[in-house]
């Protein structure tokens, strides 16, 4: 019982998206300025293609086999960003459909890493630590990367924000420098500094808490500081700066 009372939890949002950043470098506010203010009309997929051949030495071991860089749009849908840079008139269409796109294939990528997490977490003992949960689930999210899967993911979400009815729903509600709200049919997206959310028929269904529309919390023992400061974040009190997405 003892043992237990030691137990601490954080979300699952978050613990994925620092294992992901365990994986490939925090570039994701990089990506989607530049790919707003891109004059080449290049597809996500383009993008990314290009951004990685950018790094000449890759962005670490993983790009060598060919799927790290596909996991670069995922770190820009929970990297800080004013929603004030995402006003500029001439590429705002174009960056709200990026936005989405990036939205919904991180939506699914991260559906699959707490299925299989729901799946083995019977299995096994509490992670020792904080740390050791992060490097299981980056090891878990490597098992999942399939470059050809994803690549046609990335382009079917593109395809679908390109769409006619996509283009002539889409509405803006608000845009400040705080918040950027619009909506395409019954979906509700949203960008603060905390990332972006994504709401279907009223209900929250992604965002720095919730996949597929629900809550989940993964267990470890806090027994370092990076544990301390999950735990601080999975109770609502002040994000570390480092935990910038832990809801």
């Amino acid at each position: 019982m003892e043992e237990n009372t030691r137990i601490s939890s954080s979300n699952a949002v978050g613990l994925i998206t620092e294992a992901l950043r365990e994986i490939v470098p925090d570039v994701g506010l990089r990506v989607r300025r530049t790919f707003a203010f891109d004059e080449n009309d290049m597809t996500p997929v383009e993008f990314v293609h290009s951004l990685a051949a950018s790094f000449t030495n890759g962005f670490n071991g993983y790009n060598t086999r060919g799927v790290g860089y596909m996991l670069v749009p995922m770190t820009t849908v929970f990297a800080p960003m004013s929603p004030g840079e995402a006003c500029a008139a001439n590429v705002l269409q174009r960056r709200l459909a990026f936005m989405e796109t990036c939205l919904k294939y991180t939506h699914q990528f991260y559906r699959e890493a707490i299925a299989r997490e729901l799946e083995t977490a019977p299995l096994r003992d509490v992670d020792d630590g904080a740390p050791a949960l992060v490097k299981r689930i980056s090891e878990l999210c490597l098992q999942l990367l399939d470059e050809e899967a994803m690549r046609e993911a990335l382009s079917l979400f593109w395809e679908e924000s390109q769409h006619e009815a996509a283009t002539r729903s889409r509405t803006i509600h608000e845009l400040t420098s705080e918040r950027l709200v619009w909506t395409v049919g019954s979906d509700r997206f949203s960008l603060t500094e905390r990332g972006l959310g994504w709401s279907k028929s009223g209900q929250d269904w992604f965002d720095a808490t919730h996949i597929e529309g629900s809550v989940h919390k993964l267990r470890f023992m806090p027994q370092t500081q990076l544990g301390a400061q999950l735990a601080e974040a999975a109770r609502g009190t002040k994000q570390s700066p480092v935990l910038t997405v832990v809801g």
